[in-house]
C-alpha cells in the first residue's frame, strides 16, 4: 500500500464543479503519481493530467489518467467531468528563477482562460524537496544541495 503525506488546506478545495490543479513538477517527473493520488485522496476523484504529447506514446501514461496536453483534450475532459491538471516547466526554473519555457504552440497555452470558460477552480499545488529526489538514487543529493547554496557571481561574492 502506498502511502503519501498530504499538507493541505483541503477545505478551500470545491467540493462541487471543475478544478484546473496547476503546479510544477521536479526535475525527473517523479511527483505526478503522488500528486494523482494525494488529489485523490482529498476529492475522491483522480483527475486527468494533460501531459506533453511523447509522454502519451508511453502506454503506462495512459492507464494514470494522463491525456495529451491540448485544449481540445481538456474541454473534452471537462465536458466528461474530470478535473485537469496542467503542470508548468520545472520546479526547480520556478524556485531558482530560470527563465520560463517558452510555448510557441497555441495549443500548449491558455488552460487558465479555459478554466475560466468552464467556471472551474484554478487549485495551485506544490510539492516539497523535489529537488531532493535528483541524485538520491546515487547518494548525491546533499552535494546537490551544496552547490544550490554557492554564491552566484552575479552575487559579487563568488570570489
Amino acid at each position: 500500500m502506498l502511502s503519501f503525506n498530504l499538507h493541505t488546506s483541503q477545505e478551500n478545495i470545491p467540493k462541487t464543479g471543475r478544478i484546473l490543479y496547476v503546479g510544477y513538477y521536479s526535475i525527473h517527473i517523479h511527483d505526478l503519481f503522488p500528486i494523482g493520488v494525494s488529489i485523490y485522496k482529498v476529492t475522491g476523484e483522480l483527475p486527468r493530467s494533460l501531459f506533453h504529447r511523447i509522454f502519451i506514446l508511453l502506454l503506462v501514461f495512459r492507464h494514470w489518467g494522463c491525456i495529451a496536453g491540448t485544449q481540445n483534450e481538456a474541454i473534452k475532459s471537462y465536458n466528461e467531468g474530470y478535473n485537469c491538471i496542467c503542470m508548468l516547466g520545472g520546479g526547480e526554473e520556478a524556485v531558482h528563477g530560470f527563465e520560463n519555457e517558452s510555448f510557441t504552440r497555441r495549443q500548449r497555452q491558455g488552460f487558465a482562460e479555459l478554466a475560466l470558460e468552464f467556471d472551474a477552480t484554478i487549485a495551485l499545488f506544490v510539492t516539497r524537496n523535489g529537488e531532493e529526489m535528483v541524485f538520491n538514487i546515487i547518494g548525491l543529493s546533499r552535494l546537490y544541495e551544496q552547490l544550490l547554496t554557492l554564491p552566484k557571481p552575479s552575487d559579487g561574492t563568488f570570489w
